[in-house]
């Protein structure tokens, strides 16, 4: 009970770039726990894994995508191999914190998930169109479109920060992130061509998305407006005390004073909004008068 209340107050404490090193986490370690678990009881850990990527992975058949619709988001965030996840959060962590000081907390998840809804994109409909892959299928999985799409926007940005490798050589922050492309681009016909198709479009979208910052255009709010939306949904609604009116004259319970009628539609207003938008939705003033009217 205290280590779900810790975990609660570390999610509502962090901010969006330790929220989704900590998402990428749990995942991973549910993968861990399920495949030990199947282990057990069948002694084939890689019937597990393979049970996980096909489930949580993103497909490159149509067909199969249409069944496994949660995964253009899913895969992003799904990772089997220690290294694997381990060198894609450490390229988020410390990238992130670039992007977060010049970009801002509140745009990091957006290009993220954009970054790695495009990345996966692009890979299923190069799979589906490029003839190199008549005949062949895959499966991908891992948060790289989305970290790539993080740094090349904080890259995009602010080009000649310099950044220290191993703490020793010290290098523009470009030529990381050019090297890392180069490598997809020479790794692409050579193994793994449906994460280095991924990588690509997730940098492409992180290299777009500045370039439209830069014009006024904020992709990253309808994103963050979703999430709200999202968020409002899954969290419990307040209890509120059931008002019993007649006509104007709303009688408190005492007997002694009336609601006054402008009260009564300040409420009325309230619980319209909360109704259509969620608790969440209201202003702290708002919700110290509905707090304040709920103990009359």
């Amino acid at each position: 009970m205290i280590a779900m209340e810790q975990l609660k107050d570390f999610w509502k404490n962090s901010d969006g770039l330790m929220r989704l090193i900590a998402l990428n986490a749990a995942v991973f370690l549910a993968v861990i726990v399920f495949r030990l678990g199947y282990w057990a009881i069948t002694g084939q850990a890689g019937a597990a894994e393979a049970l996980v990527i096909d489930w949580l992975g993103f497909p490159s058949k149509p067909s199969k995508l249409l069944f496994r619709f949660w995964t253009p988001i899913t895969y992003m965030f799904l990772h089997v191999g220690f290294w694997h996840f381990f060198f894609n959060m450490l390229i988020l962590f410390f990238t992130g914190q670039i992007f977060r000081e010049f970009l801002g907390t509140q745009r990091l998840v957006a290009v993220y998930l954009l970054g790695g809804l495009l990345g996966g994109f692009f890979y299923f409909f190069a799979y589906n169109l490029f003839p190199v892959f008549n005949g062949v299928s895959g499966t991908n999985m891992g948060a790289s479109a989305g970290v790539l799409a993080v740094m090349v926007a904080a890259t995009t940005k602010v080009p000649r920060l310099p950044v220290k490798l191993y703490f020793v050589l010290t290098v523009p922050l470009w030529g990381v992130t050019a090297t890392l492309l180069v490598l997809d681009l020479v790794n692409l016909p050579l193994e793994n061509p449906g994460g280095h198709l991924a990588h690509l479009g997730g940098a492409a979208l992180g290299f777009l998305f500045v370039k439209q910052l830069h014009k006024g255009r904020d992709w990253s709010t309808d994103v963050n407006h979703l999430l709200d939306k999202l968020q409002g949904f899954f969290k419990p609604k307040p209890k509120l005390h059931k008002v019993h009116s007649k006509g104007f004259g709303n009688q408190k319970t005492n007997g002694t004073s009336h609601q006054n009628p402008s009260d009564q539609q300040r409420i009325d207003a309230i619980l319209d909004k909360i109704s259509s938008s969620g608790y969440d939705s209201l202003t702290k003033a708002e919700k110290e008068f509905l707090f304040k009217y709920g103990k009359q």
